[in-house]
């Protein structure tokens, strides 16, 4: 998958380019306070939106990341199990949040955020006019950069 990575902090703006190949990535930094006169990012996301998927992440004080054991394979059970264990996990009012999932063979991973940050982390992007097909977290992001760049290392994963 080419990527094109959108991270914004207080201070600066950082965009990493990546493709599938692997054999290429470049990075760009911004500094915030000059960043709303550039049209780089613009015309960036305007040259490359066929070519490239856009992410950004959240900061990881916005996602609640928890791993939880489970073995249901029958797709009866399933939803009502995911279901079961999402409200398990989280203290936080389910109506202010958004949760998604990732099953693996035994376990299931949560990613939990509130809806408020989601929306505020939306806004930032879209003043810069820019619509990213995912929204990670920053540390899933980089576990996954790593993961394609380096797939022989297992452990620390």
């Amino acid at each position: 998958m080419n990527l094109i990575g959108i991270d914004i902090d207080k201070e600066e703006v950082k965009i990493s380019i990546i493709n599938d190949k692997k054999d290429f990535i470049e990075t760009k930094s911004f500094n915030i306070n000059d960043f709303y006169s550039l049209k780089d990012v613009k015309q960036l996301y305007n040259e490359c939106n066929e070519k490239y998927s856009f992410a950004s992440g959240l900061d990881m004080q916005d996602v609640l990341i928890k791993k939880v054991p489970f073995d249901i394979k029958k797709s009866f059970f399933l939803k009502k199990a995911i279901k079961f264990q999402n409200e398990l996990i989280s203290t936080l009012d389910p109506n202010e949040t958004i949760t998604s999932y990732l099953k693996q063979e035994t376990t299931l991973k949560f990613f939990i955020t509130k809806k408020a940050s989601l929306k505020n982390h939306l806004n930032i992007l879209s003043s810069l006019n820019i619509d990213p097909d995912f929204v990670f977290s920053k540390t899933t992001a980089l576990c996954s950069f790593a993961k394609h760049y380096f797939p022989n290392i297992k452990n620390t994963f």
